[in-house]
């Protein structure tokens, strides 16, 4: 939810990927690299992207510093093993989106979290960084969409914003012009 970043991606991430002191990550799509004996990492996009560290993502990588794994990839399954993604959804099943549906139930009819995806996070990411009045540009480059088209596919209008963003302009600036102009 705070970097828009894909599953395998988040997977996939190191420490080395993490630069505190420019507050950024290093998303990297490692096909071209000479590297050897490690698995090279690939992104949808094929290729590398920076997205810049929030301050929520940076307080809980902050926490989990303390138990690094040698391995030096950030997450890890419950046992310390590496993170397998198919077992990483119903873990996010059941200890995120279960919680998130009976903290915020869904009226019938209407979708909610008890319809969400890991996936699904990646849409909010989008649709807030929109909502923040952040380019398109940047948003694009945050997620690694090449086209304008796919970053609107997962943007979405959160209910009343229209109205409330309708709500703040004053189309009357002089109170002598008739407002019928």
């Amino acid at each position: 939810a705070t970097t828009g970043m894909r599953i395998g991606e988040l997977r996939n991430l190191r420490w080395s990927d993490i630069d505190f002191d420019s507050s950024a990550i290093h998303i990297r799509d490692e096909r071209s690299s000479h590297r050897k004996g490690l698995q090279k990492r690939t992104t949808k996009g094929k290729r590398s992207r920076v997205v810049p560290l929030n301050h929520d993502l940076r307080v809980a990588l902050d926490d989990l510093q303390v138990s690094k794994h040698s391995d030096g990839f950030i997450f890890h399954g419950p046992k310390g093993a590496r993170l397998v993604a198919k077992r990483f959804l119903v873990i996010f099943r059941r200890r995120v989106l279960n919680k998130l549906k009976c903290e915020y139930p869904t009226p019938e009819s209407e979708i909610g979290f008890q319809h969400g995806t890991v996936h699904g996070f990646r849409h909010y990411f989008v649709s807030e960084a929109f909502r923040m009045d952040f380019s398109e540009t940047e948003i694009m480059d945050w997620v690694g969409h090449r086209s304008s088209a796919m970053v609107h596919h997962y943007r979405h209008q959160r209910p009343g914003a229209s109205q409330q963003r309708m709500c703040s302009i004053s189309f009357i600036a002089d109170d002598t012009v008739s407002p019928a102009n």
